[in-house]
């Protein structure tokens, strides 16, 4: 079956983000005793704050999860609500994600490493899914009527 672009986009930049969830995101030094341990890394997974970053690695993976589930294991979604269409609820997790990835750095923006940098490119590419899939869903209904 076909994935249309934004659905690629959607595909690719909520499994990179699950990926890069697993990468250093924060660095912290430990002090005990006036005596400095070896810096430390925490991914999006752990530390204060984690509850952030987890859930908005969740809703990358529920992204993908759901469009796995519709255009390739041909699960057929229950009647959604008037006015909620798939792509809608794409672009509100992507929304979710990318506000939840901004209370987390927020939260602990001293010391970021390259993988709170690699999430946020994720996240921004989660958003710009949803933004395509909702152009292609009403391209699509434009050109039906």
């Amino acid at each position: 079956m076909n994935t249309t672009p934004g659905e690629k986009i959607a595909l690719v930049s909520g499994g990179a983000l699950f990926i890069a969830s697993f990468l250093p995101w924060y660095k912290f030094e430990r002090f005990f005793i006036s005596q400095p341990l070896d810096s430390d890394k925490v991914n999006a997974w752990e530390g204060d704050g984690a509850i952030w970053s987890i859930l908005a690695v969740l809703t990358g993976a529920l992204m993908v999860g759901l469009l796995v589930a519709v255009r390739f294991a041909n699960v057929k979604l229950p009647a959604l609500p008037r006015g909620f269409t798939l792509a809608r609820i794409h672009l509100g997790l992507a929304a979710a994600g990318i506000v939840l990835m901004a209370i987390r750095i927020v939260s602990h923006s001293d010391d970021l490493a390259y993988g709170t940098f690699i999430g946020i490119a994720c996240a921004v590419g989660m958003i710009t899914a949803g933004i395509v899939m909702n152009q292609e869903e009403r391209s699509t209904h434009n050109t039906a009527m």
